[in-house]
């Protein structure tokens, strides 16, 4: 598997400044609650078993006048893939 040097983190980042996903919606999110923040999810090598859903909010947007928000995975997995042909 292709492994980036220091590409895994053991700690979920928290965005509260105006950048990446949390760029949507950031404005009316900062108007109505006084903050604006989502969770980067820790990163790690694992299997599947360790792909699970957390409470965190991964991403928040504007529908219908009101702010959205959804949560995601608790940690991102990065899973040894290998394909029928195994060509990957």
């Amino acid at each position: 598997m292709y492994k980036k040097q220091n590409m895994y983190y053991s700690q979920p980042i928290t965005l509260n400044t105006q950048i990446g996903n949390n760029t949507f919606a950031y404005d009316e999110r900062m108007k109505l609650f006084g903050k604006a923040e989502i969770v980067l999810p820790q990163l790690i090598e694992g299997a599947i078993d360790d792909v699970q859903l957390g409470d965190h909010v991964v991403f928040a947007e504007m529908m219908d006048r009101e702010v959205q928000e959804f949560r995601g995975l608790a940690r991102l997995v990065c899973l040894d893939y290998v394909s029928e042909d195994h060509s990957m």
